[in-house]
């Protein structure tokens, strides 16, 4: 999606939307329910706790130097606050990765957990703010129970190209690039996809 249309999406609160797939609009049609990222697909900043980054982890002991238990939850609850100000329900997506993370995973969850944990113990203080792990399938179940409610979401039709993700930073030849390898990359994998379903069904 165009930054610029991303942008104007996020002021509108309309991030998430049922998309007209189709050539021609068609009311009739359920949709395709789509959501766009606030940022990107990667952590939130200062919250990237894979070894290659160099934020700061959850120190959770008190008794040693560098606890930083309040400084970190009070940072997290000011970044979902500015997200969920994008979003028409009060259900949003904090993606936890990017790409060729979780190389140490058990870093990753470790702090991931201890995120969710103090998070979650603010309630006691009045924060509304509930973390979990999730899966696409839960957040989309509960995105569209809360749309069916309130019955507002937006209709989309057309694609989202050209892709821009700033000023002067078109992504079309990401796309159109090659386009003969790129035909034949798709017809092998198509073929690929075939055989590999037939060989199942053939012993």
């Amino acid at each position: 999606m165009d930054f610029r249309e991303k942008l104007a999406r996020r002021a509108s609160k309309s991030l998430e939307v049922l998309w007209d797939t189709g050539v021609e609009r068609n009311a009739s049609s359920p949709g395709l329910f789509t959501s766009m990222f606030f940022d990107s697909y990667c952590y939130p900043a200062t919250f990237c706790f894979d070894d290659k980054c160099l934020d700061s982890p959850i120190r959770d002991n008190p008794e040693m130097a560098g606890y930083n238990v309040d400084e970190r939850v009070d940072q997290f609850l000011q970044y979902v606050e500015r997200v969920r100000g994008a979003f028409a329900t009060n259900h949003i997506m904090v993606l936890m990765g990017c790409d060729f993370s979780y190389e140490n995973a058990n870093i990753n969850f470790k702090n991931t957990d201890k995120l969710i944990k103090y998070v979650n113990l603010r309630q006691l203080k009045g924060s509304k703010v509930n973390l979990l792990y999730s899966t696409p399938q839960c957040y989309t179940k509960a995105v569209n129970q809360a749309f069916e409610e309130k019955r507002t979401i937006e209709r989309r039709g057309g694609d989202f190209f050209p892709y821009a993700s700033g000023p002067n930073s078109y992504w079309t030849g990401f796309y159109t690039s090659r386009p003969a390898l790129k035909g034949f990359v798709r017809k092998a994998s198509t073929l690929l996809t075939m055989c590999e379903q037939v060989s199942i069904l053939v012993p």
